[in-house]
């Protein structure tokens, strides 16, 4: 069978004077071109929706500009769809973005620049996100949505005293938008507020998955892990399988009931949605660092915490520890001394250090760092024992 006969029964094709085996090939010519230029325009879109600077907390910040080959409507079409992308797969850096774009392009728009807070305050960019509601406020009528926002990018104490007024509260309820916001913020701070927080979104839908999360979580801090609350998180996770905070609460709940594998892959997936998230990186190496004796896993988790916050006490301490276990004192002193800048009990660092320096055989150093725990505790009596042993020997 010719396959090229096909190609001879294309409408600019079939009544061409010419033989069929020419129109087969000129029909073949022809679709190939259109296939190929049909290709090209898709690539050129994909290049279009290249990712723009960062934000810019008033007006325009410098930015690429997107391909010519596409109409200043039809790109911002195109961002609207990315940003919206981004955020439902818990990117919310890379929807920052996009949405700066449309901000730029359509300030007059006042749905970007709400978007944009909203986007601000799930990554705790608190100022930023007021400067933008500010800019709202100052720029549009009827801007009751910005100011009620603006009241919920309050500094974390200042919002939660506001939390516990009926009025503020009244405020708010209606707004499922602000009261997710409001949530991913607060919910580790004050379990009474964050089951309330839940109850008034699932009092609109049921089903609602930042609902679930949060008077689930209120629920384990108060009662501990449950079959019923993993139940729940897993029902929901089906729903919305892209759900950071739903991992993470399931990876917690897995780890108070032993089941540490379990959790590790809970984990693993919260730390795929969102892989510089200091929590959930921290949690996961503590998860291989004290119950699955994985020293290099744990190793890598902690340093990705500290490369968020490098002061980080407990990622610190715990790679001193891991330094320690392999035999390296020396590479485990600088992150005890890291540790030491931050820890709520210096003690407990100082007799690491010490213990660094007596492994590495800096004696005189190790004196110095019991004497330091004997001036801020004069009755510790295991480090008045650890200088006179060491002066002995």
């Amino acid at each position: 069978m010719n396959k090229l006969a096909v190609f001879e029964t294309l409408p600019l094709i079939k009544n061409l004077p010419l033989s069929s085996r020419e129109r087969q090939i000129l029909g073949f010519i022809v679709f190939t071109t259109i296939s190929l230029t049909v290709a090209v325009l898709t690539l050129l879109i994909i290049w279009a929706l290249a990712t723009p600077s960062e934000i810019s907390t008033k007006g325009a910040a410098p930015l690429e500009e997107p391909s010519t080959q596409l109409s200043e409507k039809l790109r911002r079409k195109a961002y609207k769809a990315a940003a919206k992308e981004a955020t439902r797969r818990s990117d919310i850096s890379t929807a920052i973005k996009y949405t700066e774009y449309l901000r730029q392009t359509d300030p007059a728009h006042k749905a970007y620049h709400l978007f944009m807070a909203q986007l601000l305050l799930q990554v705790n960019r608190h100022e930023d996100a007021r400067r933008v509601l500010t800019y709202i406020i100052q720029n549009f009528e009827n801007s009751s949505s910005a100011e009620t926002l603006y009241a919920s990018a309050l500094p974390t104490k200042e919002l939660l005293d506001s939390l516990n007024s009926p009025s503020f509260f009244a405020l708010i309820e209606d707004d499922s938008h602000i009261l997710k916001t409001i949530g991913c913020r607060i919910y580790s701070h004050d379990y009474t507020i964050t089951e309330k927080l839940g109850t008034a979104l699932r009092s609109k839908n049921n089903h609602s998955s930042m609902g679930i999360f949060l008077t689930s979580y209120s629920n384990f801090k108060k009662e501990g892990a449950t079959a019923k609350q993993l139940r729940s998180i897993e029902t929901m996770l089906h729903r919305t399988p892209l759900f950071h905070e739903g991992h993470l609460l399931r990876g917690k709940i897995l780890l108070e009931k032993e089941r540490y594998k379990d959790a590790a892959r809970a984990l693993s997936t919260a730390v795929h949605l969102k892989p510089e998230d200091v929590k959930t990186n921290f949690l996961l190496g503590t998860l291989y660092f004290s119950h699955l004796d994985t020293p290099i896993r744990a190793a890598n988790y902690f340093e990705t915490v500290r490369a968020t916050d490098s002061l980080h006490w407990q990622s610190n301490y715990n790679l001193g520890i891991l330094y320690l276990k392999e035999g390296r004192p020396r590479g485990a002193l600088p992150y005890f001394y890291r540790a030491l800048q931050r820890s709520p009990d210096t003690r407990l660092v100082r007799y690491q250090i010490g213990a660094a320096y007596e492994k590495s055989e800096q004696i005189q150093k190790a004196i110095d760092t019991y004497k330091a725990i004997l001036e801020e505790h004069p009755l510790d009596k295991l480090a008045l024992h650890k200088i006179r042993f060491l002066k002995s020997n």
